[in-house]
Parts: C-alpha cells; structure tokens; sequence
C-alpha cells in the first residue's frame, strides 16, 4: 500500500466512526423462561421539507401606455412554518429581473411576495428574501393557496423598446428556516 491509499483508508475509517457515533444500539434480548421480554430502539430522521405547488404561468397581456401588472396565487408548505424564497430571472442581471425579446432587448419588472401572513415583500433576482410565514400544515395546504407571487412592468420601462414579444422565467426557490 502506498501512503496515499493509507490515508484514504484511515479516512474512510474516520468517517464510519463519526457516522455511527451517536448512534447507541439499546438492544435488549429475552432470557428463556415462561415469559420473554427484549427492546429494540426505533430511530427517524424528519429533515426540514418544503414544497410550492398549483403554480400558473403570469400573462401580462399586452401593453396599452400603463404598468403591466400580474400574479399568481398558489401553495407553499414548510414543515417549519417559516422559510425564505429566492427568486432568479433567467433573464436577469445582478438584482434585476428582466423581460427579454428574441433579439438583445430587454425590459425590467419588479416581482413581490405575499405570504400567509399576509406580509408583501419586494424581492432581488437571486437573493434570498427574509423569513416568510406559511400557515399550510399540509403538503397541498388543504387544497387552499396561501401564497401570491405579483409582477409589475413599470410603463416607463417599455415606451423605450422595440414592439415584439418579451418573455422570463422566474424560478422560485423554497427553503426552509
């Protein structure tokens, strides 16, 4: 064995210990006799969870001098009651979300959260927003939604683009706190 394969070794070694540390096995067995009793310890590991679910897709509509505005209403569960949200345009640029055409112009909106609180909060492209509040204690929130995600297109940002069809992804990114 070389000595790189021996640290490795001792690593893995290392590891395995670390990971049943902690980790008592409290087995009992019966004796033999008119009557026998034994115990076995019963472990789980509840992580923390989340799910956004019953999104729709946002059409603005089409612009006529004044702000495009949209949202949509949907679930978010975490098994905590509280998580943040980042939100990341694919469009986007730093904190800005942006509207893009099939050429190289683009449009800059703003994206706010409203959660079951109901707390609204401005949000950044890619930034993780402050601990939100979700009243779900169901993964599907009982079939109610509790959760709006809102987009605003100021006027001000499309008088000065070319005429087309602009378009995003938001993604939503749950994490619970």
């Amino acid at each position: 064995m070389n000595f790189k394969m021996i640290q490795a070794a001792a690593a893995a070694a290392s590891l395995a210990v670390v990971s049943f540390a902690g980790t008592a096995h409290a087995a009992t067995q019966g004796s033999l006799g008119a009557t026998s009793t034994g115990s076995v310890d019963i472990n789980a590991v509840i992580p923390n969870l989340a799910q956004i679910s019953r999104l729709d897709d946002i059409n603005l509509g089409s612009w006529s001098g004044a702000d495009l505005n949209g949202a949509d209403q949907f679930c978010v569960f975490s098994s905590t009651r509280s998580y943040t949200i980042t939100a990341t345009s694919a469009n986007g640029t730093g904190a800005t979300f942006r509207l893009k055409d099939a050429g190289t112009n683009f449009i800059a909106y703003n994206v706010s959260w409203t959660d079951s609180t109901p707390a609204v909060t401005a949000l950044s492209s890619g930034s993780a927003s402050a601990a939100q509040a979700t009243s779900a204690t169901s993964v599907n929130c009982g079939g109610a939604d509790n959760t709006t995600v809102t987009v605003n297109v100021p006027s001000a940002n499309i008088s000065s683009v070319p005429a087309g069809n602009y378009s995003d992804t938001l993604t939503l990114l749950v994490t619970p706190q």
